[in-house]
């Protein structure tokens, strides 16, 4: 059966003034810096917490797999690592798995969900036996860490090319997107993965929804976020019921600017998954082309960022084309007020050419309300930057810091931040020795 499809009415766009000089960022500490095979390389997603204070990530090239690049040099196909402190406050890092770029999966993109003790579970963008990338389940053991597909991707109208971490609901569900595949031109899917009954082996997929470019978007990058009513929030780079437009107004366009929407499970008596729009970008001084999934707060706000969007006048981001797309915004969006379904868009910042394209999301502290984030840079701009927004003590400010990256602290950082006892952590995917790092800093 289809989902059932709900357009709920326009949001409605405010825009806060911030202050860029109220605070200032402190600069990250490196804590690791990546080789290359046997060692990763390359981390495009950022850390997971993991047992004694230890934490688990992926690499998107380097292990030990025998991929290579075009001039046939062997880069690795990806590995799984354990980030572990050690006694006089260093850390160590040690590949728990390498991807071989086969059946078995190539080019993790998506962090590693802690789905049991010992048991890790995460998606690769690739490899697999369509190519279309895979579900992977790895399992500790006394001799070490042992991998199983638990699902093949790009067969048939199924989705393709996972880039996202996965969550999982109270009885072991998985939930997830792809950025391709489905039944409407490849534009991407909302999945399942139901884990087997007692005695059996094999997972069950089950598309919940395909995206088809309309009101509702298409090519969803990020993973969920639990609504708290047994549904997922999430974002599309592109689609939406809006009009949209270069940041000056003047060129449309044609594909759209992205959505937020929340899908909810089926109601009594139905086996529909129920999809709705949140909020359709505009372009133009609104945000453009989220890749980053939300942050939900204890009051119902979300909170993410655009990667294009939101620039004006002479110091915006141009594409390779010499078109203005901005250089993307900082956004929250408070839950429709009583009587009303529009859901309130503030853009909290505004990036520019000294810290420009946010793939990342935001992460929250809540006992601030602040809320982190990284900039991924463009290489002819800036070498990304971390950053902090805080929230307004009074009227409508809030306070912009951020350190930008570059050389031997690494660049373009590209994962989310994590948040775990008062530190920041997290990855960039290049610098250092050139194929990135792991850095961590007190706010």
């Amino acid at each position: 059966m289809k989902p059932t499809c709900l357009l709920i009415a326009t949001a409605i766009m405010a825009f806060a003034t911030f202050d860029a000089s109220a605070v200032v960022f402190p600069m990250p500490a490196t804590i690791h810096v990546f080789s290359g095979p046997p060692d990763g390389s390359t981390p495009w997603s950022g850390l997971t917490p993991g047992p004694n204070g230890s934490f688990y990530g992926t690499t998107y090239q380097g292990g030990s797999g025998g991929c290579v690049n075009g001039q046939g040099t062997v880069i690795g196909c990806g590995a799984v690592y354990q980030l572990s402190p050690v006694a006089g406050g260093s850390w160590q890092v040690s590949v728990i798995y390498s991807f071989q770029g086969g059946t078995d999966g190539a080019n993790p993109l998506g962090g590693a969900l802690v789905y049991a003790s010992g048991v890790l579970i995460g998606t690769t963008g690739r490899g697999g036996t369509a190519n279309g990338g895979t579900a992977y389940k790895l399992v500790q053991g006394t001799s070490g860490w042992s991998e199983t597909v638990i699902h093949t991707f790009g067969v048939g109208r199924d989705g393709a090319y996972p880039q996202s971490i996965l969550v999982a609901d109270s009885h072991g569900v998985l939930y997830g997107t792809t950025t391709n595949g489905g039944s409407h031109n490849g534009m991407g899917t909302v999945y399942e993965l139901i884990p087997p009954p007692a005695g059996r082996t094999a997972w069950t997929e089950k598309v919940l929804f395909n995206f088809n470019g309309g009101g509702y978007g298409s090519y969803p990058y990020a993973g969920l976020t639990p609504d708290g009513k047994g549904g997922y929030y999430g974002t599309t780079l592109y689609g939406g019921a809006r009009r949209c437009t270069t940041p000056d107004g003047t060129q449309p366009v044609i594909n759209g600017c992205g959505v937020v929407f929340d899908l909810s499970p089926p109601a009594t008596g139905s086996t529909a998954w129920t999809i709705a729009d949140v909020h359709a970008f505009m372009g133009g001084k609104d945000g453009q082309g989220p890749l980053a999934g939300v942050t939900l707060d204890p009051s119902g706000n979300l909170y993410g960022t655009t990667s294009a969007g939101g620039g004006l006048g002479g110091n915006t981001c141009i594409n390779p084309g010499g078109v203005q797309i901005g250089c993307g915004v900082a956004y929250q969006l408070k839950p429709p007020a009583a009587g009303s379904k529009a859901w309130i868009e503030t853009i909290l910042y505004r990036f520019d050419q000294t810290d420009p394209e946010p793939f990342a999301g935001l992460t929250l502290n809540p006992a601030t309300g602040a809320v982190y984030g990284v900039t991924s840079g463009m290489k002819n701009l800036s070498p990304g930057s971390i950053f902090e927004l805080q929230p307004p003590a009074k009227g409508k400010i809030w306070s912009f810091a951020s350190y930008n990256f570059g050389g031997a602290n690494g660049n373009e950082p590209i994962g989310n931040l994590l948040l775990s006892g008062g530190v920041l952590y997290g990855t960039t995917a290049y610098g250092g020795s050139g194929i990135g790092t792991i850095f961590t800093v007190t706010p």
